[in-house]
């Protein structure tokens, strides 16, 4: 899928997949876990399984669970305390859940994200910037001009109220006029956007 031998794409690689892909359950899904779990067989064997969050058993991806560890727990597990682990039996991690996610490039130092410090873990939502790392959606602060016309007595002026100034106001229309362009009332702030699937190395 991606022009390299498998043996040279380390697991935890993410890739974007355009492909079909059928909703079935899968067999590793805990008991109040993720229902229709996506999942394909041909995936898997081919080395890539779906980002939808799954838990797996540590000793069946050893690669995959020492790549990326405890960084999608949501048990407080802390990331980095796989390091220590060297009997994988009984051991569970979670792949990462990018459904519906943009994903950003990390940066830690603040460079090209300056709202690094509203970040938090996933594991035990502190505040943190690693990868894995969640932030909120968000508009960036801005202000909007008030104009207020008033007549010759210094009197405010109202949309008809009698004036001896002539005013010309452009009119921007309906913004609803232009709803096949952008939607203006949403549940989110959010670009132009094309569904994928996001899959990650396991092996």
């Amino acid at each position: 899928m991606t022009g390299l031998p498998p043996m040279l794409i380390p697991a935890g690689t993410i890739i974007a997949y355009s492909g079909k892909i059928a909703q079935v359950t899968h067999p590793l899904t805990p008991p109040g876990g993720i229902p229709g779990t996506i999942d394909n067989g041909v995936l898997e064997a081919s080395g890539w399984m779906v980002c939808d969050g799954r838990q797996l058993d540590a000793i069946k991806y050893p690669s995959l669970f020492y790549a990326i560890g405890y960084t999608y727990n949501k048990d407080g597990k802390a990331p980095g305390t796989e390091e220590y682990v060297t009997d994988l039996t009984g051991i569970k991690f979670y792949i990462p859940d990018y459904r519906g996610y943009f994903l950003r490039g990390t940066d830690t130092g603040g460079i090209n994200d300056p709202d690094t410090a509203s970040r938090y873990e996933l594991y035990n939502k502190t505040p943190g910037a690693n990868v894995g790392s969640i932030q909120l959606d968000a508009f960036q602060q801005h202000k909007h001009l008030n104009v207020i016309v008033s007549d010759e007595t210094g009197q405010k002026v109202g949309a008809q109220a009698p004036t001896p100034l002539s005013i010309k106001v452009a009119d921007t229309g309906d913004p609803d006029k232009n709803a096949e362009k952008a939607k203006i009332n949403a549940d989110e702030t959010r670009p132009l956007n094309m569904y994928v699937h996001y899959l990650v190395r396991i092996w």
